[in-house]
This record gives structure tokens, C-alpha cells and sequence, in this order.
């Protein structure tokens, strides 16, 4: 399935939400929840606003990954940009109805070339639980290496989680 990465918006807000909406469920299995009010408009609203913010000061570049008809797949962004080492750390989600279609893996690969071409950054960073089977599969796949284990990285619904931390070195 063919998709497009779109750079956050003000007017994505409604969007957004009934995406987070839809699929609160499905990404609670496999991150933290996010608190209560983050699922009103007021919250999203917030939330644009605050991403928006810190993609003007070079902390953040956050995308929606969208279909051909526009419709919400899924998030994209690096966060915690840092200048002095040209990195930032990878994030993503795709909704319940869009998974297991290579829509992750696309647009990851989307996102890579993005910031090749339009950034300074040399790495890229992600975390993904040892548990998130598809994550691990999606960040090996898109030529992310494996650098180490990490015990205890988060918790999650109680319990002490291990993560693996990939590194990609963006092309020069």
C-alpha cells in the first residue's frame, strides 16, 4: 500500500484524534497509555502545538504517514534531536486497521531518505521492546543495526521491560 508522509499540521488536529481515538486499544497493548485528556481535542491541540513547537527549534520533525486518499495510517517523527552529535531518535505507530501491510516499513524508509536529503543528521537512534516482535523485524529490515540489549529499559503494565537499541547511520 502506497503511502505519504505529511508534515504535522495545526489543521490535522481532528484528524489525529479520531486516529488516536480509533486505535487507543490497539497501541495500549504496546506502549504506556497516554493520560485521559490527551484524547479530547483540546488535547490533541495541545500536543500538535507543543510538536510544532519544537520542529521550529530543531528538536522534532513530526509527520502523519497518510494513504493516497488522505485518510490517517499512522505517526512518523525523530525526537530529541541532538546538534552536536546529528542524531535523534526514531518514533512511529500505525493503526490497528493499517498493520502487518508494510505500512510501517514503508514509510520508515520514506522518513529515512527524507532525512538524508533534507537534514544534517547522521544517526538515526530507535528502542524497540524485546517483545514488539514487528519492530524489531521492521528496524532490522529498513538497515537499522542492532547496537545492544538493554534490561529494564521501560515499564510496562507493571513489569520491568528489555529493549533492543538500533542505530542507522544515514548516508553521507
Amino acid at each position: 500500500m502506497d503511502v505519504f508522509l505529511h508534515l504535522l499540521q495545526p489543521n490535522d488536529a481532528s484528524a489525529l484524534l479520531d486516529f488516536e481515538v480509533e486505535n487507543r486499544e490497539w497501541f495500549e497493548q504496546f506502549v504506556p497509555a497516554r493520560e485521559g485528556r490527551f484524547y479530547s481535542n483540546e488535547g490533541v491541540a495541545e500536543q500538535v502545538t507543543n510538536f510544532l513547537t519544537e520542529y521550529k527549534n530543531g528538536e522534532m520533525i513530526p509527520m502523519l504517514i497518510k494513504d493516497a486518499n488522505g485518510i490517517v495510517c499512522g505517526r512518523i517523527n525523530i525526537r530529541d534531536i541532538d546538534q552536536s552529535s546529528d542524531s535523534g531518535e526514531l518514533g512511529y505507530r500505525v493503526g490497528h486497521s493499517f498493520a502487518s501491510k508494510g505500512i510501517a516499513s514503508n514509510a520508515v524508509k520514506q522518513f529515512l531518505d527524507y532525512l538524508t536529503q533534507q537534514t544534517n543528521l547522521k544517526y538515526v537512534d530507535a528502542y524497540a521492546l524485546v517483545g514488539n516482535v514487528g519492530s524489531n523485524k521492521i528496524l532490522s529490515n529498513t538497515g537499522f543495526e542492532l547496537v545492544e540489549y538493554v534490561e529494564n529499559y521501560a515499564v510496562f503494565k507493571g513489569e520491568h521491560q528489555d529493549a533492543n537499541y538500533y542505530r542507522k547511520v544515514l548516508a553521507d
